[in-house]
Parts: structure tokens; C-alpha cells; sequence
């Protein structure tokens, strides 16, 4: 049934996959790239569990593409402080030059049950693991809020998040090491998927035990 699929949508876009292979071939005819430019390609990352990045040039233009969905940023010349001209689920693609697509920031509102209001007490520090969209595999996201009623602002293309409650003063949660101190965890939440055009969402702490 594969020969049939060219109108189902291509993960974390708005294009079908005959559209999204439409975009791919012309992207390479505008950046100039032929089939057989193997020495045009640069291996930038090459991760087997993760991702693979690499660099091709072409006669007109260069292009940086991602596979997979760990978190990435390109840097040098023509690429630092860039976007992806395109991105979806596991993938991006930035183009040397190219401003690319700044990411549609979303704030998300998050209801806790009124029996967990002392969540925000005691200095504590929360923050959100997002990912999804511009997120990649995922990265920490500041949160903000009081009583039952949390915030955090986060890419629109976001597919899901979870909340960790940590020690003060933590900007990275230590997964891990369970000793008192910044970074340690003390209640975290369960996964939650984000749907699209949804920005409210109901969660709950519950005690984090350290694997």
C-alpha cells in the first residue's frame, strides 16, 4: 500500500509526502545538487543511537540537513543564529544564508489539582522537559506561575512535555544522583502528549524515585 500514501502527512508539517518530496526536489535544484556530488558532502555528526548531520554543496547554495531527533543547533558562517528553512518530526534542514522559519512560540497553561497548590512553595524550582518542533529530543524550559496554575512557553511544533520539581537554584535536573542539592528532583509528572491547537493541560506531581 505504500504507492498510496503520497496524501497522508509528513510528521511535525503541514505537507503531504508527495508535497514533502515535491519541496526536497527543489530544494536541490535551487541549491544546485547533483546526485552524484559525493565529495560535496560533509559529514558534520554521525551519532547511531541519535542523529546524523551533514553538509552539502552545491553549484549554487550550501545546506546543513538533520536525521533524527536529538536536539541540534548549526553554527559557522552563514548559519549561526539561523533556523531550519524546513523542519519536522526527527528532522531539519537549514540553508546557508537563510533567515529560515523563526518557530511560533505557544504559552501553555498547566492546572494542577488544588491538593498539590504547595508545588511552587519552598523556593522550588520548576521546570518542563519539552520535546518535539524546534525542541528536538528534548530540552529544559523555564515554568512560571502560583497556587494551582502553572505556565511555560514553548515551539508550537512541541509534541510533548513533563514537569520536574527540583531543588532551588537548578537549571538542569540531575536525573540521576539522588542527593540533596541543585538539580536534584524532588516530584516530577507523567509524560504528556501535546495535541495541536491545545494549550491547556491538567497534570499532577507525584514523588520522584531515582533510577
Amino acid at each position: 500500500g505504500w504507492q498510496y500514501r503520497g496524501g497522508e502527512t509528513v510528521d511535525g508539517t503541514t505537507k503531504t509526502m508527495k508535497e514533502h518530496i515535491d519541496y526536497l526536489i527543489q530544494l536541490r535544484k535551487e541549491v544546485g545538487i547533483e546526485y552524484d556530488e559525493k565529495n560535496a558532502l560533509e559529514v558534520l555528526v554521525e551519532d547511531d543511537e541519535y542523529k546524523y548531520v551533514a553538509k552539502i554543496a552545491g553549484t549554487k547554495g550550501e545546506i546543513i540537513v538533520k536525521i533524527g531527533g536529538d536536539s541540534y543547533t548549526p553554527t559557522g558562517d552563514g548559519y549561526t543564529g539561523n533556523y531550519p528553512i524546513y523542519n519536522g518530526t526527527n528532522f531539519a534542514i537549514w540553508q546557508n544564508g537563510e533567515q529560515g522559519v523563526v518557530p511560533v512560540k505557544v504559552t501553555y497553561t498547566l492546572t494542577l489539582p488544588s491538593e498539590q497548590d504547595w508545588v511552587l512553595g519552598g523556593n522550588a524550582v520548576i521546570l518542563a522537559w519539552v520535546w518535539g518542533g524546534t525542541h528536538g529530543a528534548g530540552e529544559w524550559v523555564p515554568v512560571s506561575g502560583s497556587g494551582t496554575t502553572l505556565t511555560m512557553e514553548a515551539d508550537a511544533k512541541a509534541t510533548g512535555f513533563l514537569l520536574a520539581r527540583c531543588y532551588p537554584e537548578t537549571t538542569t535536573p540531575n536525573w540521576i544522583d539522588g542527593s540533596d542539592g541543585a538539580g536534584k528532583i524532588w516530584n516530577k509528572t507523567d509524560d504528556k502528549e501535546i495535541t495541536s491547537g491545545q494549550t491547556s493541560y491538567p497534570i499532577s506531581f507525584y514523588d520522584y524515585v531515582y533510577q
